[in-house]
């Protein structure tokens, strides 16, 4: 297969790792290519510990993805990784494509290589598809519960309400509780009281939730965060980690039209997502569209089912074709994304009948506008 047919993953945000350059034959000679790639590498262990990620890299293609469970001293100066596939959604975000290309220039000896993101390079939040997205207007608690203890005691909310070890004064705060059994969101609870039930440990009275919030939790996967080995804890506060997206729960919040800021919105499939690997490869290219119209627009975008996805700040529009256009961009600024990122677009852009994915902003007559802080 030649190299230009084959997709280039786009750096990701939240997951840190080390490539691990090996050749086929020390796979034929070590039997796997999980032992071709776990030992005996020269590297200081104090800061490969921190990766939790290695990709396994033949010929600038990743092979394969592990989780690593422990670091380890080989040898004096040599050190090497335990471990385990990865997460399905991680080993599907990078198995089959090409390192970029920052990784394979010429006289980089060395084959083991920590990430390392450029500045300006495009990352992207990397998310378990079968998992829920964080609500950024729900806070609530996670508490792991088995099987044999909702028979013990009758009912999911029994098993899941009482008593856990934790601090009545931190758990106050957060009026839902996700009642979760190997993985998966069971029920969930609005909490009336949290209340002290044992010197130290707490208990809540609640009921079930609304359906809308049930809805959006309920049969799915917590994400893989909540999942992490070792994590030995069954009772969990909601955390969000840096750039992770976050989707409003209940009624549609759609954003002001900012007055400072001209943008083109992109509209995508999820399919094209997962085709392409990526929502910045989804959305960049190749749209029908006049280059000289796109340019002096710096921000795109990225739109499925309604919600804006992801904003990127354009680099460069450039042609694509004899009567398409692609740019080349990064992630907006946080202000930027906390602006548009999770919310609705608003209806004039939604209206049925409205055939191009491709859509100029517009101000209609005395509609709301606001700036943004740029």
């Amino acid at each position: 297969m030649e190299e230009q047919n084959i997709q280039i993953y786009v750096e990701p945000s939240n997951i840190d790792y080390i490539i691990i350059k090996i050749k086929e034959e020390t796979i034929e000679d070590r039997g796997s290519v999980y032992e071709a790639t776990r030992s005996a590498w020269h590297a200081k262990l104090s800061t490969a510990e921190p990766y939790k990620y290695v990709l396994s890299v033949v010929s600038g293609i990743v092979r394969e993805v592990y989780e690593v469970e422990k670091w380890m001293q080989g040898s004096e100066d040599r050190i090497e990784f335990i471990g385990h596939d990865a997460p399905q959604y991680i080993v599907d975000y990078f198995k089959g494509k090409m390192i970029p290309e920052k990784y394979r220039v010429k006289g980089l000896a060395s084959p083991f290589l920590y990430k390392k993101l450029e500045e300006g390079e495009a990352s992207e939040y990397v998310y378990d598809k079968n998992a829920y997205i964080e609500p950024s207007n729900i806070d609530y608690v996670i508490i792991k519960i088995k099987e044999e203890t909702i028979k013990e005691r009758g009912s999911i909310y029994e098993a899941t309400r009482s008593a856990w070890h934790a601090k009545l004064s931190t758990a106050e705060p957060y009026k839902y509780v996700l009642s979760v059994v190997s993985g998966v969101v069971r029920e969930v609870y609005e909490v009336e009281k949290w209340q002290q039930c044992s010197e130290d440990r707490i208990e809540f009275v609640g009921h079930v939730a609304l359906q809308y919030i049930v809805d959006y939790f309920k049969d799915k996967m917590i994400p893989e965060k909540y999942r992490v080995k070792g994590l030995a804890s069954p009772f969990l506060y909601k955390r969000l980690l840096d750039d992770e997206p976050t989707m409003p729960v209940g009624e549609e919040v759609i954003y002001t039209e900012p007055s400072n800021l001209e943008y083109i919105i992109i509209k995508i499939k999820q399919s094209t997502v997962e085709e392409r690997g990526s929502v910045y490869e989804a959305t960049r290219s190749a749209w029908h569209a006049k280059l000289s119209t796109a340019e002096p627009y710096k921000y795109v975008l990225s739109v499925v089912s309604g919600i804006v996805r992801e904003v990127y700040e354009v680099e460069k529009w450039q042609q694509a074709g004899d009567e398409r256009i692609e740019f080349i961009g990064h992630v907006g600024s946080q202000n930027i994304r906390n602006w548009f990122v999770g919310k609705m677009i608003p209806e004039k852009y939604r209206v049925k009948g409205m055939a191009s994915p491709f859509l100029y902003k517009k101000l209609q007559d005395g509609e709301n506008a606001e700036p943004i802080k740029l």
